[in-house]
């Protein structure tokens, strides 16, 4: 086994969820499109940029979405181009509203509130992940 596909392995394994890879199609030991493919179930925001010389694999590529899809020889500006775009992406996906609740305080990604109602000095919001509104205690800031 080569160092290569020892470090994909051991990544696929690990605790670790990159926010950006850059894979080749053809690697030893493994495909880059399923080592994608795996990186996208553990962290559904992951860029997955295919560098390849194998133009055939876009359409499977395709199936998991993958971010960009880049043909050797690379060409320096279309690669700083997708970096940039996909560091732009992340960000505007990650972004985080801090809630004061009764329990205390919670970090909720921004994509994941359906809504956020406010009746008197009580709140509730609905997160797409959970069947249940938790209430707050909410104060006039909050909404400006």
């Amino acid at each position: 086994m080569t160092i290569l596909s020892l470090a994909f392995k051991e990544l696929i394994y690990s605790g670790i969820t990159p926010d950006i890879a850059f894979l080749d199609v053809e690697m030893p030991g493994r495909s880059g499109i399923h080592v994608g493919a795996e990186l996208m179930q553990k962290n559904v925001y992951v860029k997955i940029i295919i560098i390849t010389s194998f133009p055939d694999y876009l359409d499977e590529a395709m199936d998991f979405h993958v971010y960009r899809y880049l043909s050797k020889p690379i060409d320096e500006n279309r690669f700083c181009r997708s970096l940039s775009a996909a560091l732009k992406q992340l960000h505007m996906e990650t972004v985080y509203i801090h809630v004061c609740t009764v329990d205390g305080g919670l970090k909720l990604r921004a994509d994941e509130i359906i809504c956020v109602e406010r009746r008197k000095n009580k709140g509730s919001f609905a997160k797409k992940t959970e069947a249940f509104t938790r209430f707050m205690k909410m104060r006039k800031e909050n909404f400006m």
